[in-house]
């Protein structure tokens, strides 16, 4: 019987690994992203952006907010939500995991069946010290709009 693999891919399999383990710590050290860096450098690609308060509920801690509209890029027009800031990565994943439980307590409560978790992680995603919420999470061109904001949010090294 021959085996799944061969030795060659298993060192290829280790590489791999070892090189993604690197890069998330990089990318974890990175500076956090600051509101006036983000807007900027979505207003290089020509997307609206702007400041805001009341992206989260009540209670929840942000370092500052941002609405942003690709509307004047085409393709990507449907594209636009929230962007809140954290004060560093841990604290961005943890306010989002906090969201998730929460909106699905308040679904829970007014009696709503179609809000899931997994319906929720499409709404979102988290990228350095920010998480980005999407007002229409499956709209067309949401992929390079995602590229986009994720550039923005992780400044080059």
């Amino acid at each position: 019987m021959r085996p799944l693999c061969s030795k060659r891919m298993l060192r290829v399999v280790c590489v791999v690994v070892l090189l993604a383990a690197f890069s998330g710590t990089a990318v974890a050290a990175t500076a956090p992203a600051t509101a006036r860096g983000v807007a900027s450098c979505l207003r290089q690609h020509h997307v609206l952006a702007g400041s805001t308060n009341g992206a989260l509920p009540a209670g929840f801690p942000a370092v500052a907010s941002l609405q942003f509209s690709f509307a004047l890029v085409r393709g990507q027009e449907l594209n636009s939500g929230d962007i809140v800031l954290e004060r560093n990565a841990a604290q961005a994943k943890a306010v989002a995991a906090a969201w998730v439980r929460f909106s699905l307590l308040e679904a829970k409560r007014e009696g709503s069946t179609r809000i899931t978790a997994l319906l929720l992680k499409k709404a979102y995603f988290v990228a350095n010290n920010a998480i980005v919420f999407w007002s229409q999470p499956t709209s067309p061109g949401r992929l390079a709009a995602r590229r986009t904001i994720a550039g923005c949010l992780i400044p080059p090294v």
